[in-house]
């Protein structure tokens, strides 16, 4: 039996490492890089989610798969081999794809917007991301299986070294002058770790059993499902990561470190609380098949409590200081728009009360959001191509919160709620209510504290931040207290 505390701890872990090694990359980046270079960089990192999109929703099916495995009556050894065998086929198969579809696009591309000699390192720097980009789909299945065996904790822990290897390789590059070249070899060896890494512990957990099944066999049943998920996975994407591209093309490759920063600090919240719930998710696949319908609605309830709240007492937070944060983080050289700050923060903390109930569905085996993901994120890019000429990088931010509110924020919690058939004044007093009074009780009390320091403007700031960490720390603790303690 396994601790889902453990496992939500090693997923906190996992995040905060993560989130660490992101934020000292871009520094690094944007310190040791010319501006348009590090713009160029910032890119190449967008195209790598690209990239990991290839795997076609396999990655998240093969862990629900082998949670159902071990959730279901009777031996499951046939079963678990199956999966596993298939899993190795098929994304050995989709790293060789992954390289050679991605390298020689990719340094295209970002050659095209970097001139001369800083264009033919970028794309240089890319064929090396590129490859390490493939060892990570590689290692993606084995980390599926590892996943759907609860060794969740494991499996966070592997890839937090490994990000942490990369990040310190990177840094060296970068001190030996190695530049941008030497930040895509850094991100090659880290791919390689991460991929020998995952190999070693997933054969060691699941041993050698035959599969009784051939592996063509398994991949066309789960590949419906599998594609229903990579559809929801390319509106995300075209959702998340398509801002940086338009701005590059419409504003200007050297205001993209501006605009990623505030993605990425806003998007850090909203993972943070994310990676806690999606913990919960092999749980949640193992009680749908046991029929245990009263603590699954339980579990989601507490998720969609937990997660809007959290994102929205950091964002706000960082929203009312991101002027101050981003200098003391990237330097003064890079400046933000408080407005974009503002918008993004609403994106995220309606788009973590949404993942909250998809996440509840997708455990059950129900990927029905493909539709409205993908109208969304289309619309997200044509909306952003219009405003972004005439409002910069706020276009881009209102066009993501404007195709969010039209699509995904009201769709996935309707379909939801239905599914598990949820009367909405029962989601109202259990969910909707307490977050809202939660937040304006918040609100009222960050008002106070801003009036009682006015005269004091340089306590302000740390106040402020120091209350909502204490909040989301204490929100943390009562969900994990909260928790079931094992399945």
């Amino acid at each position: 039996m396994k601790s889902l505390s453990s496992a939500k701890l090693g997923s906190a872990l996992f995040f905060t490492t993560g989130l660490v090694v992101a934020l000292v990359h871009l520094r690094l980046a944007v310190g040791y890089l010319a501006p348009e270079v590090a713009g160029a960089w910032v890119l190449a990192i967008t195209f790598g989610t690209w990239v990991l999109l290839l795997d076609l929703g396999f990655s998240p099916t093969f862990t629900r798969e082998m949670s159902f495995a071990l959730g279901a009556p009777g031996d499951s050894t046939a079963r678990r081999a199956d999966l596993v065998a298939a899993s190795r086929k098929f994304f050995a198969c989709l790293a060789v794809l992954a390289f050679v579809v991605a390298a020689p696009l990719g340094a295209i591309v970002l050659a095209s917007l970097v001139a001369d000699a800083a264009g033919r390192a970028i794309s240089v720097a890319w064929a090396l991301y590129a490859l390490g980009i493939a060892l990570v789909v590689r290692a993606n299945g084995d980390l599926a299986i590892l996943d759907g065996l609860g060794e969740i904790a494991l499996a966070r822990a592997v890839k937090g070294t490994a990000v942490v290897a990369g990040l310190v390789l990177a840094a060296a590059a970068l001190a030996a002058g190695a530049g941008v070249v030497g930040l895509g070899a850094a991100m090659a060896l880290q791919g390689a770790i991460l991929a020998l890494a995952a190999a070693t512990l997933r054969k060691r957990r699941q041993g050698s059993a035959r599969a009784t099944a051939s592996a063509a066999a398994t991949l066309r049943e789960l590949t419906p499902a599998s594609l229903r998920w990579a559809a929801m996975q390319l509106g995300t994407l075209l959702l998340m990561n398509t801002g940086n591209v338009v701005i590059a093309y419409q504003v200007g490759v050297a205001e993209v470190p501006s605009f990623e920063a505030l993605m990425k600090a806003c998007a850090a919240f909203h993972g943070f609380a994310v990676v806690l719930i999606a913990a919960t998710v092999p749980l949640q696949s193992r009680l749908h098949a046991a029929g245990d319908a009263t603590e699954l609605r339980s579990l989601m309830f507490r998720n969609a409590r937990f997660a809007p709240f959290v994102v929205a007492t950091l964002g706000v937070a960082f929203a009312l200081n991101a002027e101050a944060i981003v200098a003391a983080w990237l330097g003064p050289t890079v400046h933000v728009d408080p407005r974009v700050a503002w918008t993004i923060v609403a994106v995220m903390v309606l788009e973590s009360h949404h993942v909250a109930l998809a996440l509840s569905a997708l455990a059950a085996g129900h990927v029905a959001f493909a539709v409205p993901a993908l109208v969304a994120g289309a619309l997200n890019v044509v909306v952003a191509l219009l405003l972004a000429p005439v409002l910069g990088a706020w276009g881009v931010a209102l066009a993501l919160l404007a195709t969010q509110l039209a699509t995904n924020n009201w769709y996935v919690p309707a379909y939801v709620l239905r599914l598990f058939k949820v009367p909405l004044r029962e989601y109202v007093a259990a969910v909707l209510a307490p977050v809202l009074a939660a937040l304006a009780a918040m609100g009222l009390v960050q008002a106070l504290a801003a009036l009682a320091l006015g005269s004091r403007p340089a306590f302000i700031a740390p106040a402020t931040i120091a209350f909502a960490a204490a909040l989301a720390g204490a929100a943390c603790w009562r969900f994990a207290r909260r928790a079931p303690h094992a399945y």
